[in-house]
């Protein structure tokens, strides 16, 4: 590149793929099922080493009908039993790496040379992210069908994912990280649903659905590529952490307030004030935060009901999540402090209960929600360990679990003696009403939801709003 003059760029890729696959099935006796596949991708979107581009997909497979075997057919009661079981390797392409050089231009500050910094290296190693899936699974069904569902145990085993791994600062590396075929990631899980006609009467019927399921994960084989605060954060998503579930949550534990009304947090193990600290860069970041659970819930799943009365029928459908948590809100100061956006004495706009319920004396230490306003900090360090303790501090860590209303509809349909009249085949009249909010949660607010209270806040959280949402409608069914 040569400085003072104009560029343009222009760019494109072709990506390839050939794939050849093959599928097996062989049912014995109407008891005994084997199943199989395999196949052979390749791509040019991987290394050029001669291993890299291919991946043998497989998988195997069988089934046993228990209900077909003599024993089975004197239980009254049992209607279908069938054990499965299921074990293969399957492959997944993510684009964020490639087996290219990709850097990005930069203008020296001190020479004002123009220069690039290496983003991805080319990798010749750079392979699938390969998966190992064990299965053992029950289909059952009771009491001439009133009962039936599923059950489902699996383990998810996933090598050579794409993490960024930290390498020499002399290798020219941006941010001295690289993405490599270095990770892996275990998933232990649980999920099964039953589906019951509890009333099935000619005027009268009740049908109930229930699912459930439930996951473990881990990450493994990774590296940390970043010591600040925001990869403890806001971007926590972005930098996974070895031996922590991938949506883990950390969080600097509270202490209370000092004499002074400052918050007070507890680093390698001592309770520590703001003010003791002279240059916030410095901490130590696995000595400042600490893990204190994971955002995804580990239980989750539905309930739906279905009542059903002569002609109408109502739907009720209920979503619940458990064993999660969730930060509350709680703007930064420097929002409202910084370039003279806004004032502190203005944060009355968006967080009132906060500010009415701040530090003013020592006989506030227990319950105060904030901090004391009226203490005027000049040190950045301050402000920013302010920030960061209030924002992401235990006492602002809440428990997420919750059951919601997913919907409710109603539903008339027409006789067909009266259609018969009109010559048309259905006549239906639904209302529905969607995503109506809690019905049971253990944090002050929504926790799906949480209620960012400045919309640019909101914006830098990738805060997303769910709301309910009713509808109307007639369905015709014409002959």
């Amino acid at each position: 590149m040569i400085p003072g003059k104009y560029y343009f760029s222009m760019d494109g890729r072709d990506d390839r793929y050939v794939g050849y696959f093959g599928n097996f099935g062989y049912t014995y006796a109407k008891k005994y099922d084997f199943t199989g596949s395999i196949r052979l991708d390749k791509t040019n979107l991987f290394g050029g080493s001669q291993e890299s581009p291919n991946l043998p997909q497989w998988s195997l497979g069988a089934g046993w009908n228990i209900t077909e075997e003599k024993f089975a057919k004197d239980i009254k009661f049992l209607d279908y039993l069938k054990l499965r079981v299921s074990y293969g390797w399957n492959g997944k392409i993510d684009k964020t790496a490639a087996p290219y050089l990709y850097g990005y231009p930069w203008t020296d500050k001190v020479t004002l040379l123009p220069y690039s910094a290496i983003q991805s290296a080319p990798n010749p190693s750079l392979t699938w992210e390969k998966t190992q899936t064990y299965n053992i699974g029950v289909d059952y069904a009771f009491l001439k069908n009133s009962i039936s569902g599923t059950i489902n145990v699996y383990r998810k085993n996933s090598d050579d994912c794409l993490v960024q791994l930290a390498v020499n600062g002399t290798y020219g590396f941006q941010n001295n990280r690289g993405t490599f075929n270095g990770g892996r990631l275990e998933n232990t899980g649980l999920e099964f649903n039953i589906n019951a006609n509890i009333v099935n009467n000619k005027n009268f019927k009740w049908q109930t659905m229930f699912m459930y399921s439930t996951n473990k994960n881990m990450a493994r084989g990774i590296t940390k590529v970043s010591d600040n605060t925001s990869a403890y954060t806001t971007m926590a998503f972005y930098y996974r952490k070895p031996d922590r579930p991938l949506s883990y949550l950390a969080a600097v534990e509270f202490a209370g307030y000092d004499e002074v009304g400052l918050p007070k947090f507890i680093y390698d193990g001592e309770v520590t004030k703001v003010t003791d600290i002279a240059n916030a860069s410095t901490l130590i970041m696995d000595k400042l935060f600490k893990f204190v659970g994971q955002k995804d819930p580990k239980h989750f799943g539905s309930w739906t009901n279905r009542f059903i009365y002569k002609n109408f029928e109502l739907s009720l459908g209920l979503y619940y999540k458990f064993g999660h948590k969730v930060i509350g809100d709680y703007p930064p100061t420097n929002l409202f402090t910084s370039s003279g956006f806004l004032q502190p004495t203005k944060m009355y706009t968006f967080l009132p209960e906060l500010m009415l319920h701040s530090w003013k004396s020592e006989a506030d230490a227990a319950t105060a929600e904030m901090y004391n306003l009226n203490n005027k900090i000049t040190n950045s360090s301050h402000t920013q360990l302010m920030d960061l303790i209030m924002s992401y501090g235990t006492q602002n860590v809440y428990n997420a679990g919750s059951i919601r209303v997913k919907n409710i509809s109603l539903s008339y349909s027409v006789p067909k003696k009266a259609l018969s009249k009109i010559n048309l085949k259905d006549l239906r009249i639904v209302i529905e009403a969607r995503n109506l909010g809690t019905i049971v949660k253990f944090a002050p607010f929504d926790p799906d939801n949480p209620p960012y209270s400045s919309s640019t806040y909101g914006a830098l959280m990738f805060v997303t709003r769910n709301r309910p949402e009713f509808s109307a409608g007639l369905k015709i069914g014409l002959f």
